[in-house]
């Protein structure tokens, strides 16, 4: 059981490792973010809204750096009254589309 586990964490330490360039695209694209006092915006379905969720709080909390300025980050389906008024109102289509057009 546990050379199962060690074996698959190795394959994503080695997919992790393949995937640098993109990395680095990434936390370009946070920098900037920062930089520029811009906000990133999250959102998943279903398993994937928990995961935007947590990401979200990871980018708020976790990558603060004490004395400098914080990301802004907000996940689009952590307000379940939102989401449902949208869906129930408007359509569950537009629940998200409808945020970012309010947001921005």
């Amino acid at each position: 059981m546990v050379a199962d586990y060690l074996r698959e964490l190795g394959g994503a330490l080695d997919e992790l490792a393949s995937q640098q360039e993109t990395l680095g695209d990434i936390t370009t694209m946070l920098l900037r973010t920062l930089q520029d006092d811009r906000r990133v915006y999250l959102f998943g379905n279903g398993g994937s809204a928990a995961t935007a969720s947590h990401a979200a709080c990871d980018l708020i909390k976790t990558a603060a750096v004490e004395g400098k300025p914080r990301l802004q980050a907000q996940c689009l389906n952590d307000s379940m009254p939102v989401m449902t008024a949208l869906a129930n109102d408007i359509s569950y289509n537009d629940t998200l589309s409808w945020q970012v057009d309010a947001l921005l």
